[in-house]
């Protein structure tokens, strides 16, 4: 999804509940599935980090739904947040070369540059946390076996947005069970 929307556009797409946006993605996806002949995709985990995270794997859930060999496909998941050499319990780790390392890490900036400073700020304090090397792994998990981490029942970007709106910088909250859940749910649905 990162290369498909800027991250203001996303928020809009769920403070809106623009479940159709999100349809339309899968099914350009599944069609590159069908075109590429994958045999394994990789989605961001649902970790409660991030709304946009937290869709990635529904989103890609739904376009091998659509997908013409989606018998034969093997969903993957990577975690986003903390250190990226932690691969205890993946299926395996992926460790990129040189290219796709630099490559990797040139998205990333660009991506977080155009998306705001908040995110430039985020990106960059984990380069800073971790070394760029770190970044060269990726531990792979099969879908949907990552728990989203919560806090008094709540996801990171719930308390985020919550101390945003007491300081008057976002005017709602965005909730898992208001914004998000539905935008799962209308994937789901959308294959029927």
């Amino acid at each position: 999804m990162p290369g498909h929307f800027s991250e203001p556009m996303l928020y809009e797409i769920i403070r809106h509940q623009r479940a159709e946006a999100l349809v339309e993605v899968a099914a350009q996806i599944a069609h590159i599935i069908d075109r590429e002949g994958s045999q394994v995709v990789v989605s961001d985990a649902a970790e409660g980090y991030h709304p946009g995270h937290d869709l990635c794997s529904p989103l890609l859930a739904s376009a091998v739904a659509r997908s013409a060999q989606h018998g034969s496909i093997r969903h993957r998941e990577y975690l986003v947040v903390g250190d990226p050499r932690h691969g205890n319990g993946a299926d395996g780790v992926l460790a990129l070369d040189d290219a796709t390392l630099a490559d990797k890490i040139s998205h990333s900036r660009n991506y977080a540059a155009a998306s705001g400073d908040v995110l430039s700020q985020e990106v960059q304090s984990m380069f800073d946390t971790y070394g760029e090397e770190a970044f060269r792994y990726e531990g792979l998990f099969p879908a949907g076996s990552q728990a989203p981490q919560l806090h008094n029942g709540l996801r990171y970007y719930e308390l985020r947005g919550e101390e945003r709106v007491r300081e008057g910088r976002y005017s709602e909250v965005l909730r898992h069970q208001t914004h998000v859940a539905p935008l799962e749910a209308a994937l789901h649905i959308s294959l029927h």
